[in-house]
């Protein structure tokens, strides 16, 4: 099979933009992520469980309800699985870095989508301690996509031997 560096140079500026058009929306995503938990277990635990018994609260926000729940998972998980799993390939058919690290760079993401979702389940109907595995999870996930973000643009950007001066 054919490294990615190793593709004509339109390939690689079609991957190459995908990759960081990607990285643009999920950026976003995590812009709103922070708006709206601080992306602290606390703010986790507030947005789906609810704060409406705390006195505290700056602003009041209830519990989701099942069918929010459902609804948000089923939107996630489907969209998510397809580019995690597209840049996850990608990032298996660059050169660089070693393969163990494209390979667990790779799979990342993708074990922690169930890890984080379930967690969130958790921390919605069982306990709000279950924020934290929801905190750690995506935070690993968030870096082990941006590592393949990083090393897919890289290999688009390296120039096949055809194309050297």
């Amino acid at each position: 099979m054919k490294a990615l560096d190793d593709l004509p140079r339109a390939w690689r500026l079609l991957v190459g933009f995908f990759a960081f058009d990607l990285a643009l929306g999920y950026t976003t995503a995590l812009g709103y992520v922070w708006n709206t938990t601080r992306m602290a277990p606390r703010g986790i635990s507030e947005r789906f469980r609810g704060n409406e018994g705390d006195p505290e609260a700056v602003e009041i926000a209830f519990a989701k309800s099942l069918q929010e729940m459902l609804g948000l998972t089923h939107s996630h998980v489907l969209a998510m699985v397809v580019f995690l799993f597209v840049m996850g390939g990608l990032t298996l058919l660059a050169r660089r870095p070693s393969s163990g690290w494209r390979s667990f760079l790779a799979l990342e993401p993708l074990l922690a989508l169930p890890v984080s979702f379930g967690g969130l389940w958790l921390a919605w109907g069982v306990h709000p301690g279950f924020s934290w595995l929801v905190s750690v999870s995506s935070g690993l996930a968030a870096l082990a996509f941006y590592g393949q973000v990083f090393v897919v643009l890289r290999a688009c950007a390296v120039p096949t031997r055809a194309e050297e001066p």
